[in-house]
């Protein structure tokens, strides 16, 4: 059974994620988030909860364990995705799904941090985010459809850039 890590676990587009891939594929999936407690965990045979912050290394470094695949959405900090790479090389986690809106701040670094991370990777790029305002719906299935399918076969998407409209 794949194991899925979703960093920020609380926000809308990681919970469309979240309820897609336990709805369509026999995954587990480790919630972190610095905000979450038991009530965030809609099935309790597949889902955990790791309350706490990437800059906690040692938190971090335990939730990577045994995992197979991190999803993370990026708001500019740079040095929270090279943290999270690390620890993904350490716990030897090789599949990411990072989203990666246009036009924020550090967008370039982001992404070549990511492309020259070694990691196999696929970098979703939303024309905007916050993905709570405008018409968010579609982008967000679209995102938690493309996410799932990399879960159901980490073949799908290696090392693309895909943009999300």
């Amino acid at each position: 059974m794949t194991k899925l890590l979703i960093i920020g676990a609380k926000g809308s587009l990681q919970q469309a994620v979240a309820a897609n891939v336990l709805a369509e594929l026999e995954a587990e999936i480790t919630l972190f988030d610095q905000n979450l407690n038991l009530e965030d965990v809609t099935n309790e045979m597949r889902e955990k909860v790791v309350t706490g912050e990437i800059s906690d290394e040692p938190l971090l470094a335990s939730a990577m364990r045994e995992q197979d695949i991190v999803f993370l959405a990026v708001n500019g900090n740079n040095q929270a995705v090279e943290t999270i790479i690390n620890q993904m090389k350490q716990a030897k986690v090789e599949r990411l799904i990072l989203v990666l809106p246009r036009e924020i701040s550090n967008e370039v670094a982001i992404n070549d941090t990511v492309e020259n991370s070694g990691l196999n990777y696929t970098i979703l790029r939303p024309d905007w985010l916050p993905l709570d305002v405008a018409s968010p719906e579609e982008v967000r299935h679209q995102i938690a459809q493309i996410a799932t399918r990399i879960v159901q076969d980490p073949q799908n998407y290696q090392t693309e850039s895909m943009e999300i409209n």
